[in-house]
């Protein structure tokens, strides 16, 4: 069923049998307005509901906090309120305003979810009155991995990845020949590479987080234009929140720099150096944790983003809160979905780049003969890695004489090699992107449908 968006008038897909109690509270996937879906269809603002469901006054609120969002760890659910009807339902000892200062209308996010009256729902829901199976818990892990066999999902995963490689590639081959003539240019744009690398794959998760978590948690379809344009939306929070945590890794190695080039000082420098270990020892300290907690937390912040509204610098303290109550959930539900991807990739994905590298070796080596593996040498150095993932070039001949036709031959195939690796990268990056997603509503106490 389609349902139309009673502030920006745009049409919001939705699942059938979510539309089967008296109302549905719906969120806008392109401006993030909040209405109810009634029997007729009809949008009622969520602004206009009674305000004892948050115990706020709305009308002396700012206009921004009227989208305020509460994170659903700090919902009490066994208190009672029947302001909704049905089963008790309370909102929480407190009610945060907007993080951020971020308006509503760039933010396509779902309320906290009551707890749902007994009736007929979507499956998977115990209707018996007992909702503590409706609750997402580590039993749903695997789900993450069956985010690979959705095409469209996986297909904008490998797409973005294979993009990112490519377009890294390109720009480390030209940063050697770059550095061939300036070493200084080189290492310029070997840099340049690395951070171009870096914040095209974050881009590339975000997107992939929000529709695994609009598909998987929300139960409902999103566009890919809709998830480039949240991320756009928030990309302050989505780049900021990794750079934050690199912030500090790079501030604790330079009070570390500076120590050092204390102790160059003649005759007091080496005593100052000695002096100054404990120092060093808790810049190490912090600047490994830091590393630690961005490792763990990847998989969770743009979840964090999504349903929190928060900034950079708020959804770093939110994941370390998160980190410090729930950080053994979070941990051994991360190392179990690691493990079983692990396994997943040795059983299924290791005996198929084995098999497929003899074909296309035997194959490639008895129908093109030596120029095969010359036109192999004239790959780009930054490219090499992806050919010989499926080519193995060890046995076979070389040509005496290498032409134009192979130089082209070998840029192509190593910029179009790429495919292999990113095939593997995306995979991962949308299974971790699934996990996440599950293991945020797991730790904030999310029910599902």
């Amino acid at each position: 069923m389609e349902v139309r968006c009673p502030q920006c008038d745009t049409i919001n897909p939705s699942v059938d049998s979510h539309l089967r109690d008296d109302d549905h509270l719906m969120t806008c996937i392109r401006c993030g307005e909040q209405f109810r879906v009634m029997d007729e269809v009809v949008g009622q603002s969520v602004n206009d509901l009674d305000d004892d469901l948050t115990g706020v006054d709305l009308d002396a609120l700012d206009p921004r906090a009227l989208s305020v969002r509460i994170p659903l760890d700090q919902v009490d659910w066994p208190e009672t309120d029947d302001s909704l009807g049905g089963p008790s339902v309370s909102l929480g000892p407190r009610v945060d305003a907007p993080r951020g200062g971020r308006s509503s209308m760039s933010m396509p996010t779902p309320a906290p979810t009551p707890a749902p009256a007994e009736r007929s729902g979507p499956t998977g829901q115990d209707n018996t009155g007992d909702f503590s199976q409706e609750r997402w818990t580590w039993r749903d892990l695997p789900l993450a991995l069956t985010a690979v066999f959705d095409g469209r999902r996986f297909l904008v995963a490998v797409v973005g990845v294979w993009s990112i490689l490519m377009i890294h590639g390109l720009i480390s081959w030209f940063s050697m020949w770059a550095g061939t003539r300036n070493s200084g240019l080189g290492t310029l744009f070997s840099l340049l590479a690395a951070v171009i690398f870096l914040g095209l794959f974050i881009l590339v998760s975000a997107i992939c987080s929000v529709i695994c978590h609009t598909d998987l948690i929300e139960e409902r379809p999103v566009s890919l234009g809709d998830a480039i344009q949240w991320t756009k939306n928030w990309i302050q929070s989505v780049l900021g929140t990794p750079l934050a945590f690199i912030a500090v890794v790079a501030t604790t190695v330079i009070l570390e720099a500076l120590v050092g080039f204390l102790g160059r000082v003649p005759f007091v420098g080496a005593p100052l150096w000695g002096a100054l270990t404990p120092v060093t020892v808790l810049c190490s300290l912090i600047g490994g944790l830091a590393v630690v907690s961005l490792a763990y937390s990847l998989p969770i912040y743009v979840p964090v983003v999504y349903n929190e509204r928060t900034a950079a610098l708020e959804t770093l303290k939110r994941l370390l809160e998160l980190l410090k109550l729930q950080g053994a959930r979070i941990i051994g539900s991360l190392l179990a979905t690691l493990t079983l991807t692990a396994v997943s990739l040795v059983i299924v994905l290791f005996p198929a780049w084995y098999i497929g590298t003899e074909l296309t070796t035997r194959v490639g080596s008895s129908t093109m003969g030596p120029g095969l593996t010359s036109m192999v040498s004239e790959v780009p150095a930054p490219f090499m890695p992806s050919v010989l993932l499926f080519l193995d070039t060890g046995g076979l001949a070389l040509m005496n004489q290498v032409d134009a036709s192979h130089s082209v031959g070998g840029v192509l195939m190593g910029v179009l090699a790429t495919l292999g690796p990113a095939l593997l990268m995306g995979a991962v990056t949308l299974i971790l992107s699934a996990s996440g997603c599950i293991i945020y509503s797991m730790v904030t106490g999310r029910r599902k449908g």
